[in-house]
């Protein structure tokens, strides 16, 4: 009899191949993931994220802005040639808050060099435990970059982290102009922006 961990294991195993073997049978590698499993560990989910890199980014819609960002729609913003950077977080997470400089940065970056970037911090609601948090993400982060960073909040029904394979924030993807996930950062990093703006013109941004 399998034991269930060894069992879990070998279905996150059998997925993380699943998504290399697709990856590797598409050339370019335009299909979307594997759908993650419905449970994950975060350990598990950092490798079902990671091995997204080569895949299409699932397409979605975000239309309530927390700082009067328009609608996004990813799909619309590749097809316009950006370059999009996707971070998922969630309020009250402390990493989350840290990472917020340095995509602001990224953003000035981008415009110093007139680079078509799209920078969007998702708050997911889903997975916010504490009633009163579901209503939004930090609000001094809000306030300090929204002249920067588009925040948007997920709807009520919406969960994109899981679709993306997330279950820990923050996790950030960034997306090339032809909807193709080609970096996955999912822990904190002090050389966070280096990496993001070598990842951005790999991507097709410089």
């Amino acid at each position: 009899m399998t034991h269930p961990l060894r069992h879990r294991l070998m279905v996150l195993m059998a997925s993380v191949v699943g998504l290399i073997i697709a990856g590797c049978e598409v050339s370019p590698r335009v299909s979307e993931p594997p759908e993650p499993l419905a449970s994950m560990s975060w350990q598990e989910s950092i490798a079902y994220s990671e091995a997204m890199v080569g895949f299409r980014a699932p397409d979605f819609t975000v239309k309530a802005s927390q700082n009067g960002a328009p609608e996004f729609t990813l799909s619309e913003a590749t097809a316009e040639g950006d370059v999009v950077v996707l971070a998922f977080w969630i309020r009250g997470c402390q990493a989350c808050t840290r990472d917020m400089p340095r995509l602001a940065e990224l953003v000035e970056w981008t415009r110093e060099e007139g680079l078509p970037v799209a920078v969007v911090a998702v708050h997911n609601v889903v997975h916010t435990s504490s009633a009163s948090s579901r209503l939004m993400p930090d609000e001094a982060s809000i306030a300090e970059y929204a002249d920067t960073i588009d925040f948007y909040m997920e709807g009520a029904h919406d969960d994109f982290d899981s679709v993306y394979g997330v279950r820990s924030w923050p996790r950030i993807f960034v997306i090339d102009a032809d909807g193709i996930i080609t970096y996955v950062k999912a822990y904190i990093d002090i050389d966070l922006l280096a990496q993001l703006k070598e990842q951005v013109e790999i991507a097709g941004a410089g």
